[in-house]
């Protein structure tokens, strides 16, 4: 289904028809997308998903970073493109998307750069075999471009199963 996700009405209304209801619970999915839309419509979004749904997961692949040499060649280099990220000064770090979402309506919210996650989530034999695949042998630059991009998971849960739920977040590392 195609929808304006600056139009909130309009999104209800396409997830409406497609049979989505507010009451079960739902995982959102975006990879590089709030970051092109105005900051303000980027929130409504987020805020329709945390107040609509009685129980429901956010979860993003998003940029970071505009203002070290690195950011303002990645974001010159989109723009040039015809492509502005819109967002991404005003929520230009790790604690500043975090906030984002929990202004929005999301209590509990982590945020983790690309290197945390490679480092901490793939195990020293899976970042191996990732080695043995294609020899790498600019891990600064790796790292670099690592730190400009983040995936946030962002849960709320206004259901009556909020506990159960809050214990399995808990497990995950939420």
């Amino acid at each position: 289904m195609s929808v304006d996700l600056r139009e909130i009405e309009k999104v209800k209304e396409k997830l409406t028809k497609a049979g989505l209801h507010s009451r079960i619970p739902t995982l959102f999915l975006s990879e590089c997308v709030l970051i092109y839309l105005p900051p303000e419509k980027g929130d409504n979004l987020i805020q329709f998903v945390g107040n609509y749904f009685s129980t429901s997961v956010f979860v993003n692949y998003e940029q970071i970073n505009p203002n070290d040499k690195f950011g303002e060649l990645m974001v010159a280099n989109i723009q040039k493109q015809g492509y502005p990220l819109l967002s991404i000064h005003k929520f230009p770090t790790i604690e500043s998307q975090a906030q984002r979402y929990r202004d929005n309506g999301f209590q509990h919210v982590v945020v983790k750069d690309m290197v945390d996650i490679y480092k901490s989530f793939l195990s020293q034999e899976e970042r191996s075999r990732a080695d043995q695949v294609e020899r790498f042998d600019e891990w600064e630059e790796w790292n670099l471009i690592l730190s400009h991009y983040v995936i946030i998971s962002a849960f709320q849960d206004k259901s009556k199963q909020s506990q159960q739920n809050q214990s399995i977040l808990i497990k995950c590392g939420l």
